[in-house]
């Protein structure tokens, strides 16, 4: 079977809406499904406002990035320290995939 897997996006714990208490670290982790990792890019995580979240690399020195994004292989978590409640709301991972097909997959965080 030489069925072309259709490129997507997997965000991991998989529920649509999660529920975390306050003051908790939150890990999100958005995987590729794709069957051309190379043809892969621009991944990223966008806070409920749609703002890129920054990877951890790039560090302010007046106020550190809370949220932050880490690259794996074939995928970029999302750190949330200490979970506020100001912090809920729609996170979406998003990548180009070919030059072209935009992917996007997203989750809730409420809190408790």
């Amino acid at each position: 079977t030489d069925a072309i897997r259709t490129p997507e996006l997997q965000i991991l714990p998989s529920q649509a809406v999660q529920t975390k208490p306050i003051g908790k670290n939150v890990l999100l982790t958005c995987k590729a499904n794709v069957e051309n990792m190379p043809l892969l890019t621009e991944m990223q995580w966008l806070d409920p406002n749609n703002r890129t979240i920054l990877n951890n690399d790039v560090m302010y020195t007046s106020s550190p990035q809370r949220m932050h994004t880490e690259q794996m292989p074939s995928a970029l978590a999302l750190i949330i320290p200490s979970l506020r409640e100001t912090e809920a709301g729609l996170y979406t991972c998003t990548a180009t995939y070919a030059n072209s097909e935009k992917l996007y997959k997203s989750v809730k965080i409420e809190t408790i």
